[in-house]
């Protein structure tokens, strides 16, 4: 009886995880609002008061971006990039 340490059904997961990162590059990726400024017309800690984003700067694996006063506004808290995106900073 032989036994096999390596078979080749055990590596599929490396398949897999390259499948995942081709289209992570090809496709956009998450990024997370990192910091933002704002005016309100209230006062600046009320959570209730509307408020009108200038800027938002977003961080995620494709670096840093940053939107200039956003339509209408308004900031996701996550939002999708690619590595080419307009916003790029620097």
């Amino acid at each position: 009886m032989r036994v096999r340490f390596v078979k080749p059904s055990y590596f599929i997961w490396l398949l897999l995880l390259g499948i995942a990162f081709g289209i992570s590059q090809i496709v956009c990726l998450p990024h997370l609002r990192f910091t933002y400024e704002f005016h309100t017309s209230g006062s600046r800690y009320d959570p209730f008061a509307d408020r009108y984003y200038t800027r938002c700067t977003y961080w995620g694996p494709n670096g840093t971006f940053t939107i200039r006063y956003p339509v209408n506004g308004e900031c996701a808290i996550l939002r999708l990039f690619t590595a080419h995106s307009e916003y790029r900073e620097g």
